[in-house]
């Protein structure tokens, strides 16, 4: 099941593992004829109450008998993962999130995934069929494999009755920016104090043409950014050319979603802040000192 954001790179993975690959798309998905493009044999696109994950899951279920797929794929997400359990459930089968790698061998679907806050990668075996799993995403390049043209589309209803009332829908606040194709990212933590701070790290970031991330506490629990500037385990995966962590401790939970990057440099008044052991160069500094000296020596360079 495919979102338009989403799509080629999961069409691309999936084409990896199985023999034939059938798109779901659901809410407002990719254009049929780009899913083609990347491997798509037939389209499925689900209409009516797509957005309620109860709805959602008996219309999954139906056609996972329906189609007799062996592996049902997504892309990680909290509304897919809702619905993946409750249609997993259903068909009694088994279900692995957040999936690095995964691969069939002699009839066992094998994944890898972190555990115990991303500290450590484990191995999930499943050898009864059908078997769901989200991917995270950003580990696999989409690539084109033809033009797109006559693939085979229909369209089912979502409906059913459900055990509940849908009282309200409401879009989650989004930016314009894509964090996974940004070469400079400018990343914040709790080291701000206020909100109002963090105009100290845009100042930079508008210097060096960055794009502006965050650390899961500013965009999850304080919502002073929106949540897809969130980096990390349940966030972005990131691989900038370079990345500024700027009063962000270097939980485990960040550090993960930051290791593709070619140059991390860390900004922390706090010399054993476990950010510094995964930075290339770091900087024992007070962030509301250094920054503004910073930002204004890059400007006067740039003149």
């Amino acid at each position: 099941m495919t979102s338009e954001q989403e799509g080629p790179e999961l069409i691309t993975a999936s084409r990896s593992i199985a023999d034939e690959v059938v798109a779901v798309v659901a809410h407002e998905g990719p254009k049929v004829d780009e899913l083609a493009r990347y491997g798509a044999v037939r389209a499925i696109v689900l209409k009516g109450r797509t957005r309620d994950p109860r709805a959602l899951a008996g219309a999954i279920a139906a056609l996972t008998r329906e189609e007799g797929a062996e592996l049902v794929l997504s892309m990680a997400s909290k509304s897919v993962r809702e619905a993946f359990s409750r249609a997993a459930h259903s068909l009694g089968a088994p279900f692995i999130t957040d999936c690095l790698e995964l691969k069939v061998e002699g009839g066992v679907v094998r994944a890898t995934r972190l555990v115990l806050g991303g500290g450590y990668a484990a191995t999930v075996e499943a050898d009864a069929f059908p078997v769901f799993a989200t991917l995270m995403p950003g580990r696999v390049a989409p690539q084109e494999v033809g033009s797109g043209a006559g693939i085979e589309v229909r369209e089912v209803e979502v409906n059913g009755p459900v055990n509940g009332e849908l009282k309200e829908v409401r879009p989650i606040e989004r930016s314009a920016a894509d964090l996974t194709k940004a070469e400079v990212i400018v990343s914040v933590g709790r080291g701000f104090k206020k909100k109002e701070d963090l105009r100290l790290a845009e100042e930079l970031a508008q210097v060096l043409g960055a794009e502006i991330g965050c650390s899961r506490p500013i965009a999850g629990d304080l919502k002073w950014l929106p949540e897809d500037r969130h980096i990390g385990l349940s966030g972005k995966w990131v691989s900038p050319k370079l990345y500024l962590a700027i009063g962000i401790s270097g939980q485990m939970q960040h550090v993960v979603g930051i290791r593709r990057s070619k140059v991390i440099v860390a900004i922390n008044n706090d010399p054993n802040a476990p950010i510094h052991k995964e930075a290339d160069y770091s900087v024992v500094a007070d962030l509301y000192q250094f920054l503004p000296v910073l930002t204004r020596k890059l400007r006067e360079a740039r003149r």
